[in-house]
């Protein structure tokens, strides 16, 4: 299997992320804002990883839930990477911040990351 056939699959299950982040949001009723967040990092943290992988850019994936890191291994592949550090600091602390009760002050429709508005969130 190729670098390439490995982002592909890589990108797939971002996808799936995003697409399940989009489904919690538009169907719950609460919204289940701190499980569609979880989503939207996981989506970001795949991708990210989808374009190491591509470029060929490391030895082998990094095992890592920061979405800055994998940034910082990405940026030198291309300028518009840096565009995306605002939101992969609001983003990296849903990995796991809100998977657990009490670790994280939870995102509402009037607090939620800036990411999460523009993606439809």
């Amino acid at each position: 299997m190729t670098n390439a056939d490995i982002a592909v699959k890589w990108m797939d299950k971002a996808r799936n992320d995003l697409l399940a982040a989009q489904r919690l949001f538009e169907f719950f009723n609460p919204k289940q804002l701190d499980i569609s967040c979880y989503h939207c990092q996981q989506a970001g943290e795949k991708a990210l990883k989808a374009v190491l992988i591509f470029r060929e850019a490391v030895d082998e994936v990094p095992r890592t839930h920061d979405l800055e890191v994998l940034l910082n291994e990405c940026a030198p592949l291309n300028v518009g990477f840096d565009e995306l550090r605002d939101d992969c600091a609001v983003l990296t602390p849903y990995a796991t911040q809100t998977r657990y009760p009490g670790n994280r002050e939870l995102p509402n429709r009037k607090r939620r990351p800036p990411c999460a508005r523009r993606s439809g969130l």
